[in-house]
């Protein structure tokens, strides 16, 4: 694997705990199930480890003894047990949405990227996810970044095969994403024609998060998580509910949001996109958000939808654009020399090129 060296990283798991999840639809229930990726710590015969971002015999321990009996955190109950690894045992995820721990393995191999999709409920996040990952998966290449794995593809399709043809997919949009659980991160790897390899995160979280986190950022710090990590925000309002019977209120819930996300982007780009923009707008709401748009982030909103109109883009457009953005060349910038501390003056800091 070829590491990123635009800049030197490892990605500090937050203190926020995994939660499970349900199995989806064609997903074996015995498969370990946690929105983490990983699986239990718990070994067939009870033995476990103290640490609690430490899955071992399942997953490598995590201070690296070969060993676990040699570890100080190693507890047995009694039963005999080697203490080693064996040809038998799993790899260090499931396959299912990766959680804050699972990190620090895939940061390890260079910095990734995380592109957070911001909105309220039912704006369209998952769904423009499923329908980036169907396409990805069949040999789309973009901006000279192709399909290149993914720790996650079960993630993937349990959103993915929603909007597939039957037998394998309901011919529909994914259910809404439920509450009470850690960051849901779905993971791609991309690789370029120089065969340069980015790890890139997508956000998968429930829009009541941000909904409490444009008020009081406090009040969710699974959102606030997803804001101090970001590289990319990519920021939906729903022409569904801004053209509903509670216009008035969908307008000012992204109003706040967009405020929200402009305080913390601390100079990351945010991409506004119109989801469900086939869906006309009242010309008073639309103008009023345009407005927010333009004057917070430089730009209007790009529009977005499953409905193929002009003018709306491909569907797949607003993400390919944010990864675009994303994995950017990146150079170093300093501050004015002539500063009286030269120790400030040259400070580092990443810009996209």
């Amino acid at each position: 694997m070829t590491p990123d060296n635009n800049a030197p990283g490892a990605v500090d798991a937050p203190p926020i705990e995994p939660a499970h999840e349900e199995p989806a639809v064609g997903v074996d229930s015995a498969q370990p199930d946690r929105s983490d990726g990983l699986t239990s710590g718990h070994s067939a015969s009870g033995n476990k480890c103290k640490n609690a971002h430490c899955y071992a015999p399942k997953t490598p321990c995590h201070l690296g003894d070969l060993k676990l009996t040699e570890c100080e955190n190693w507890q047995t109950n009694g039963a005999e047990s080697s203490g080693l690894y064996t040809e038998g045992d799993r790899p260090p995820w499931s396959g299912l949405a990766l959680g804050s721990v699972d990190l620090n393995a895939i940061a390890g191999t260079g910095r990734p990227r995380v592109v957070a999709l911001i909105g309220a409920p039912n704006a369209g996040k998952t769904s423009a996810l499923a329908a980036y990952f169907i396409r990805l998966r069949r040999d789309y290449e973009s901006n000279g970044l192709s399909f290149a794995g993914s720790y996650t593809i079960l993630g993937w399709d349990q959103i993915a095969h929603y909007a597939e043809f039957p037998p394998n997919g309901s011919r529909g949009f994914p259910p809404h994403t439920t509450s009470g659980r850690s960051p849901a991160l779905l993971h791609v790897r991309l690789a370029s024609n120089l065969r340069n390899l980015y790890n890139v995160f997508f956000t998968d979280v429930p829009g009541e998060w941000f909904e409490e986190w444009a008020i009081e950022a406090d009040a969710a710090p699974g959102a606030q998580w997803i804001a101090d990590r970001a590289d990319l925000f990519v920021l939906l309002s729903d022409s569904d509910a801004l053209s509903g019977p509670d216009q008035g209120r969908a307008r000012s819930s992204y109003q706040n949001l967009a405020m929200r996300v402009s305080s913390v982007a601390n100079g990351r780009e945010v991409y506004p996109v119109r989801a469900k923009a086939d869906l006309p707008v009242p010309d008073t709401i639309d103008k009023a958000l345009e407005h927010t748009d333009t004057e917070l982030f430089g730009m209007a909103a790009t529009p977005l939808s499953v409905i193929r109109r002009s003018p709306i883009p491909d569907p797949i457009f607003p993400l390919d654009e944010a990864i675009r953005k994303a994995t950017a060349p990146r150079r170093l910038e300093h501050d004015d020399p002539r500063q009286l501390d030269p120790f400030l003056g040259f400070r580092e800091r990443l810009r996209p090129t």
